[in-house]
């Protein structure tokens, strides 16, 4: 199939290359009583998010791992506030029970140490608490650890990852700073950042205390390089130049405060590996050693923690700190926007997330009120990002964003029921940096693939200094490479292996296109409804249907060839490497 290249501009600007294809009642006294007033009517609701199909589909395109018809169906059947309450109620799918029982059925070390990226498409695919998923995916994408090759240490200890996937997973729904306790206590970023086992300074042998994680805790996990306005953009100083968060003394100092975690156990500086420590050491949080930990003061953005204060009380002071400087809500909140909705959002976007951060509340579109009021609860957080008149604004769609190459493999799978799961006996579903430009869990660096500040250069974005993060890992090898990967699950190639576990691994599901396949127009027509919300250009729509209409069903030499699928393979294929469809609105 011949695939080529085109420019694709968002409003504003974004361009990046993309494959084309009581009332009260009463009276008294000794006169007659009035009749009670009637109620007053019912509010009337302004809820009209789900209103119509395409406005849908479109909000769970930022709110899920991607929709099929059935979703968008009961999705307006209730609600978006109701939908919303109700995802958050939803119990949780998580990582880390997932990675024990494959670990437990099968022996093969190089297939357990794969499980959490297994466990990643089982959830993201199958989970029933899409939302959550979701967030804890965008969450993934700031607090990142990895079990790539980059962290050989991570790539062998899954049960390590998968307790780490589940504190994204609980902290979804949670508060801000419980999560960011949670990350800092857990053995994956303690390994990953190279804190774990941190001691105190050596003045005898030199030995200074490892300042890896204070300082990333503080550059991408919390405040950012530079102060920010409520709305996300640079505080200035006199001289016009951005105002520093932090400086190399607040490392120092922060430094000092992140020594003393250690795995749980007696052995301070026992590895992953050790076999002196309890086997739920490696997923449970890490611990104190207060023998450990620098008895020095402590000093950092403007805080001063006394000389001999314990490790635990420490790391809460530092913590808190962190958590209720100004930067974070428009630091979090920008990005947060950035992984769900768009890749650009405006100030006043940013600032009226930040503004619920910051209050921990927030009133739905049926014009009730959810959150607790504290600063950083994550329910009222999301629900600004979604339900944010930038979000939601039908004639602002072209704001929207590169859909990253995961997102658009799991809406596949989700569209066509794509089954049984099995993803252990693909191996083109281990690792997907290579075919995708991407692989969850799996960044090879703790920057993520795509750095939130990235502006494309050599494209009208780029000159209008706007962000497109995912066009970082969009080039030659990617976009090629995912149009290749989604070739193949789209045609089912994995038929052709010679294991029948393999060869019913993760296939699509057609029986609602094979029948159409016999009327192009109408095929397109349906699979625009299910992949584009039929929001369907007329040119792309004339494309798919030429080239699947010239497709033969029958081949009088070939008994066992089947035109009608090989039709619906091939306009999934068109349908989900064109512009349309990566960029999404």
């Amino acid at each position: 199939m011949m695939t080529f290249y085109k420019n694709v501009t968002l409003r504003a600007g974004l361009l990046g290359s993309v494959l084309i294809l009581s009332a009260c009642g009463g009276g008294g006294g000794s006169s007659p009583a009035s009749p009670p007033p009637p109620p007053p009517p019912p509010p009337v609701s302004q809820d009209t998010v789900f209103d119509d199909k395409a406005a849908t589909a479109r909000f769970l395109s930022q709110a899920t791992f991607g929709a099929d018809e059935d979703d968008i169906e009961n999705a307006m059947a209730v609600t978006s506030s109701d939908w919303i309450r109700a995802e958050f109620d939803r119990s949780p799918s998580l990582f880390l029970p997932y990675v024990q029982d494959f670990s437990a059925r099968d022996e093969r070390d190089f297939l357990k140490d794969q499980s959490p990226t297994f466990a990643f498409w089982e959830n993201s695919i199958k989970g029933e608490d899409q939302l959550r998923q979701r967030v804890a995916y965008a969450l993934s994408q700031i607090f990142v650890i990895s079990h790539g090759p980059s962290s050989s240490q991570l790539s062998q200890y899954q049960r390590t990852v998968g307790h780490y996937q589940d504190i994204l997973v609980n902290g979804s729904f949670g508060n801000f700073r419980d999560l960011l306790e949670d990350v800092t206590y857990s053995p994956a970023m303690g390994v990953w950042l190279t804190y774990k086992s941190n001691r105190p300074a050596d003045s005898e042998t030199g030995r200074v205390p490892d300042e890896n994680y204070a300082r990333e805790v503080m550059q991408l996990f919390t405040i950012g390089v530079n102060e920010l306005n409520p709305d996300g953009t640079l505080k200035l100083g006199t001289d016009g130049d951005p105002i520093e968060t932090y400086n190399n003394e607040d490392v120092t100092g922060l430094a000092k405060v992140f020594t003393g975690l250690a795995l749980k156990g007696d052995r301070f500086n026992a590895n992953l590996g050790s076999s002196r420590i309890p086997d739920d050491a490696r997923y449970s949080p890490m611990i104190t050693y207060d023998r450990f930990h620098s008895t020095a003061e402590k000093t950092f953005l403007g805080t001063i923690i006394p000389a001999n204060t314990g490790a635990e009380t420490s790391i809460d002071t530092a913590l808190d700190t962190l958590f209720n400087h100004p930067n974070v809500g428009p630091f979090i909140g920008r990005q947060m926007i950035q992984r769900l909705v768009m890749s650009n959002p405006s100030p006043a976007y940013v600032e009226r997330v930040a503004t619920v951060f910051d209050t921990g509340r927030y009133t739905l579109p049926d014009e009730t009120s959810i959150g607790t009021g504290e600063r950083g609860d994550m329910k009222p957080f999301i629900a600004a990002i979604l339900f944010d008149p930038e979000a939601r604004d039908q004639d602002g769609a072209e704001d929207g964003k590169i859909k990253e190459p995961v997102l658009r493999f799991t809406h596949f799978a989700r569209a066509f029921d794509i089954g049984p799961m099995n993803p252990e006996k693909l191996y083109t579903l281990w690792d997907t940096t290579d075919s995708l430009g991407q692989s969850p869990y799996k960044s090879p660096s703790v920057f993520n693939f795509y750095r939130p500040g990235y502006i494309p250069p050599g494209s009208q974005s780029g000159q209008a200094g706007m962000t497109v993060p995912e066009m970082q890992i969009t080039h030659t090898s990617s976009v090629a490479g995912y149009a290749n990967f989604i070739t193949y699950f789209a045609f089912g190639y994995q038929r052709y292996a010679n294991e029948p576990e393999v060869q019913s691994a993760m296939r699509p599901d057609y029986s609602e296109e094979l029948p159409l396949a016999s009327d192009p127009a109408a095929m397109v027509t349906h699979l625009s409804e299910k992949l584009l919300a039929g929001d369907i250009s007329g040119v792309l729509r004339a494309r798919i249907e030429a080239i699947t209409n010239d497709i033969p069903l029958t081949d009088a030499n070939n008994p066992d060839y089947d035109g009608r699928e090989f039709r619906v393979a091939m306009a999934v294929t068109l349908m989900m490497t064109s512009p349309e469809y990566i960029v999404q609105k």
